[in-house]
């Protein structure tokens, strides 16, 4: 087409043509309709047109627009009437698309198959919209999120289901999806209180500092000064975050009973607050560990761990308290959930090869707590505490007792006899004193009968070392 001999008409023809193209290209049919608009705004087809195309690119605000300029136009172009409803309910604007409609339905017949079926559409969309606020006033957040969901299936733009599917989301902990859904909306309207609440509320929840979350409930506060929820959430957020400060400055001066009364002063401000909780119990445990009293610092970061199972500080913090208590296992466990989180950490990953380290060691046989010993005892003092033990269990000794107790004298035998064997033997024992991991590759000797101890040629000599060396230290930073 020779553009500058082509007429406002010209360019429409173009643009039908590209809007029934298959695929259809509807932004060059929209290049075709402005330009045709701009050489003629008083054809209210062209307007008409285009908005068929923004709807069919999911912009309904933009329909909306060519819509009602063609409706200044032509009042009876009920078929652009008939864009604007289905525009109304993109958006959302349900008493607005039901009008439409309705005129629709009186003024051309030829439309009431398709009105029937938005008007359905519209029933449908009321009774998920009544029905997932139900489900949210009980605490059904995850239906609530389907029916919501389902609306923006056949209404994208509606800020109504969007806001309600952020406070969905808000419930089911999903605190960065809902507040990337709050951004959404903020990029359409900057001062929609309602999405800068949502906002608020999803980087309070998420535990982020109160720095961050106070600035835009103050916005909210500029905007609509009687906004009782975002006043409600300033006043609960500051007293929160004053009582940390308070507790965080406590902790610094080591007035560590203070810091924890007021650390648990701010927990019970809102218990709904779990991840800003689990700081709180972090930092309680910092303290009780700080204090000796490791027990104590495990349960609360238990508690920690069950507001927010992805606080790896906390994982850390109870895999050191845990390795102070010799509990191996559960320290084994948190350094390995640790690292998970942090896979390029050096540090974790040789902490948990020590944890591990520790843990088989902790599981090997205590040879010297079977035979009673000390471990620098001599070879004469193993020896003579050897015969006294083999004695006791000798099955000679509890030919009359219960099968269960036979089992058992006999299994505390084949322990003294396997101690005995390593412990008078100056190599094995030594070996063993070192942590050697095979020594139950090793000859271990007849432990089958009492004869053995009277077969001994003597015991070997040896030293013994007392303990495991325990975890390298580590420091642990104050949330």
């Amino acid at each position: 087409m020779e553009v500058e001999d082509s007429t406002a008409n010209d360019w429409k023809d173009s643009g039908n043509k590209k809007f029934a193209a298959k695929p259809p290209n509807y932004q060059g049919a929209i290049d075709d309709y402005t330009k045709a608009i701009e050489l003629d705004g008083t054809v209210a087809t062209y307007y008409g047109n285009r908005a068929a195309c923004y709807l069919a690119l999911g912009l309904p605000n933009k329909a909306l627009q060519d819509c009602n300029k063609a409706l200044e136009i032509d009042k009876t172009f009920y078929k652009c009437l008939f864009r604007r409803a289905q525009a109304h309910l993109q958006l959302g604007q349900i008493q607005e698309a039901k009008e439409d409609f309705e005129k629709v339905r009186v003024f051309e017949p030829s439309q009431q198959t398709a009105v029937h079926e938005k008007l359905n559409l519209i029933s449908r969309y009321e009774q998920l919209m009544k029905r997932g606020h139900e489900f949210l006033e009980q605490a059904n957040y995850d239906s609530a999120k389907n029916n919501f969901e389902a609306v923006l299936g056949f209404a994208p733009c509606s800020r109504e289901a969007k806001l309600a599917l952020g406070e969905a989301l808000l419930g089911l902990k999903k605190y960065t999806e809902s507040a990337t859904l709050a951004s959404q909306l903020l990029q359409d309207d900057a001062q929609d209180t309602n999405a800068l609440l949502l906002r608020a509320k999803s980087f309070y929840l998420k535990g982020e500092p109160w720095t961050t979350v106070s600035p835009f409930l103050m916005n909210i506060l500029t905007l609509d000064p009687d906004n009782k929820a975002a006043a409600d959430l300033r006043r609960k957020g500051k007293a929160i975050n004053t009582l940390k400060e308070q507790g965080n400055d406590n902790f610094r001066n080591q007035n560590y009973d203070e810091a924890i009364k007021l650390y648990k002063e701010a927990l019970e401000l809102d218990p709904q607050n779990v991840l800003f909780n689990a700081q709180l119990l972090y930092n309680c445990a910092v303290i009780k560990n700080k204090m000796g009293e490791n027990r104590e610092s495990v349960k609360l970061l238990d508690q920690s761990l069950e507001n927010n199972p992805d606080y790896t500080k906390a994982y850390k913090l109870r895999a050191s308290v845990n390795t102070a208590l010799k509990e191996y296992q559960d320290a084994v466990r948190d350094y390995h959930e640790a690292s998970t989180r942090e896979p390029d950490s050096r540090e974790l990953k040789d902490a948990l090869k020590q944890a591990q380290k520790q843990l088989k060691e902790s599981e090997k046989k205590d040879y010297y707590a079977i035979l009673d010993v000390p471990r620098n005892a001599t070879e004469h003092e193993i020896s003579k505490k050897y015969k006294k033990m083999a004695m006791l269990y000798h099955p000679d000794r509890h030919a009359t007792k219960s099968e269960d107790e036979k089992k058992e004298a006999a299994k505390k035998m084949q322990d003294v006899n396997e101690a005995n064997d390593v412990l008078s033997d100056a190599k094995k024992r030594q070996r063993y004193d070192q942590g050697a991991d095979d020594l139950d590759g090793m000859d271990m000797g007849d432990f089958g009968g009492f004869s053995h101890m009277f077969r001994q040629g003597g015991f070997g000599g040896g030293h013994g070392h007392g303990g495991f060396q325990g975890f390298p230290g580590g420091s642990f930073h104050f949330g």
